[in-house]
């Protein structure tokens, strides 16, 4: 069954273009797992092109990620599979200049098939169809990643991804890239593709200054529900509990959490972790433009009862969202009911072939 290891270390490439980083032996993620990278480009006065891929992959897996606004850093995260035989993963920066990586934890049995693909929208405040199945052959059902973003220093918007037929207004009005024409403000998502079209749904309040790219796709091990929670106006600063029960199906999930804020004066913290967890798992995001929030998705797992914590410096301007969670095709036994009767919860497990 597939198991999620929350970390948070830091790691600076070994050089620009592509190059190996041996994950496994300097961060302890074991070979064939499942990664999540948290890339930062920090530097307050040039964009910075940054990316990961599976080891000995010649896709060019990486988008140009605008400068950090009057500081902090502006954030990118990708999964990434390692490989296999080396533990590595490739890393790519044009310029090592206040660029920082974090691993912020990987799933183990499962497996994740890389890709990179524009399939941005093609018109203004319009859910749009992507069929990933018929395009670039990903298989149906399956749960994907997208990075999706604003680019150019013109205007914030809304940008999303969901299920094929979703009525969630699954979108994040995203503040403007800065810097060059083509550097954006990116963040990542997981959606699941249909199980009988192959569809999923794109969005661009704006669709010529969005830019939305499908990265990949997991092993039939993982299943996902996608949700549209939002948690603003935490009260109080530091790490405090969020109690998800209510928007899961059983507790003790892995979670996407998107980490952010909509400041537009001053670079703030902000981050999630598991409850309990001693990890200073979060991250200063640079600041915001034009009310548009600046963050980016954090996998976090939930405790088994259904609690996990979120970080802020400033409790009036963050923008916190649960965005979905991942299953495991056969961990539903294990855990304990959380509603309903057993009875039905039974005859469904037997009808998915779980027990």
């Amino acid at each position: 069954m597939p198991t999620w290891t929350e970390c948070w270390g830091s790691f600076v490439p070994a050089g620009t273009g592509w190059q190996n980083y041996d994950i496994f032996t300097n961060k302890s993620v074991p070979k064939g797992a499942d990664v999540y990278i948290l890339m930062l480009n920090g530097n307050d006065a040039a964009d910075r092109t940054l990316g990961v891929r599976k080891d000995g992959s010649a896709l060019e897996r990486k988008v140009l990620v605008h400068e950090a606004e009057a500081g902090g850093s502006s954030s990118l995260g990708m999964w990434v599979q390692v490989d296999a035989s080396t533990g590595y993963i490739e890393t790519y920066c044009d310029s090592l200049t206040g660029v920082t990586f974090y691993c912020a934890g990987y799933i183990t049995n499962t497996t994740f098939t890389e890709d990179f693909q524009d399939i941005t929208p093609t018109a203004n405040t319009t859910w749009q169809d992507r069929n990933l199945n018929t395009l670039y052959g990903t298989p149906n059902g399956r749960v994907v990643s997208c990075v999706c973003g604003v680019v150019g220093d013109v205007t914030t918007g809304n940008v999303g991804i969901r299920t094929d037929s979703s009525a969630l207004s699954r979108y994040i009005n995203t503040h403007e890239g800065e810097g060059g024409a083509g550097a954006g403000n990116f963040w990542t998502l997981s959606v699941k593709v249909s199980a009988s079209t192959g569809i999923i749904e794109v969005y661009g309040q704006y669709y010529a200054t969005t830019k939305i790219y499908y990265t990949g796709y997991f092993g039939s091990e993982i299943d996902y529900t996608e949700t549209a929670i939002n948690r603003n106006n935490v009260a109080t600063t530091g790490w405090i509990d969020w109690d998800v029960t209510a928007y899961m199906d059983v507790d003790g999930r892995l979670a996407d959490i998107w980490c952010g804020h909509f400041s537009t004066g001053a670079e703030l913290d902000y981050g999630a972790r598991i409850n309990g967890s001693s990890l200073a798992r979060y991250w200063l995001e640079h600041e915001a433009e034009t009310a548009g929030n600046t963050g980016d998705v954090l996998p976090t797992q939930t405790d088994t009862s259904g609690i996990l914590e979120l970080y802020a410096s400033n409790s009036t301007s963050d923008y916190l969202l649960f965005l979905g969670y991942y299953k495991y095709s056969a961990d539903q036994v294990s855990v304990t009911l959380k509603r309903g009767s057993v009875v039905p919860r039974m005859m469904s497990l037997i009808k998915e072939g779980l027990i």
